[in-house]
């Protein structure tokens, strides 16, 4: 999805939406029912969200590309909804069994099935680019005359691992740990979007808008709500 419909697109439609799943499947699969205060204050964060990113226009792509774009962001939203709700079940179990696992192993355990994942998907795409390019006097990654992508990408892959999937994915299973429903946790994540759009105004030249600061204002109010009364 990112590089079809860019960063803030779709990390408003997998985080605001993974939100929603999120708490659903915590009700339906946990019985981890919402009170009317945490469904409110987590629609008044996510709606913040929302009205932020409002005033961007739709990248100046071919429809089919958005739609594929979309459609991406909202199958990621639903997987990131059941990864965070059989998280807490495991939770859960590990409790009931007498056990416990802290946070931050929890996230090693997450990653060696990411780098699994991510190890065949760059075999399969190595092979797929090899036989493209058999025959040719250029590597199949790199053409002639030109850095390979990987280098140049390195440092921001390395900074983007220990943020994210270390200690990113580490506070929020701690806070999965602690919280009934996992949605109420994924309702503040979504909040993430609107940091990400300072970045994106100086990557993707993005602009400021007062809607923005609207929004902003809103999810920080209903966040608040959720930490004061929704736990």
């Amino acid at each position: 999805a990112f590089p079809r419909i860019g960063s803030t697109l779709s990390l408003l439609v997998v985080e605001c939406a993974a939100a929603v799943v999120t708490g659903v499947l915590a009700w339906w699969i946990l019985g981890a029912a919402l009170t009317s205060v945490q469904i409110i204050c987590g629609l008044v964060s996510i709606g913040g969200v929302l009205i932020g990113l409002a005033p961007y226009r739709l990248p100046d792509l071919p429809r089919p590309v958005l739609v594929t774009g979309a459609l991406f962001a909202a199958v990621a939203s639903v997987g990131q909804g059941i990864s965070w709700t059989l998280t807490k079940s495991a939770f859960i179990r590990i409790q009931a069994a007498g056990q416990t696992l802290d946070p931050l192993s929890a996230a090693y355990q997450r990653l060696l099935g990411g780098a699994t994942v991510a190890l065949i998907a760059m075999v399969l795409i190595f092979a797929v680019r090899s036989l493209r390019n058999r025959g040719a006097a250029s590597h199949p990654l790199a053409p002639a005359g030109r850095e390979r992508p990987q280098a140049r990408a390195a440092f921001w892959v390395v900074a983007n691992a220990l943020a994210g999937p270390v200690f990113g994915v580490g506070c929020m299973l701690w806070a999965i740990r602690e919280v009934g429903n996992p949605g109420v946790v994924q309702a503040v994540v979504a909040t993430a979007t609107l940091v990400s759009v300072p970045f994106a105004r100086r990557l993707e030249r993005r602009v400021l808008r007062p809607n923005y600061f609207i929004g902003a204002t809103l999810s920080i109010l209903g966040t608040a709500g959720l930490l004061l009364f929704g736990t």
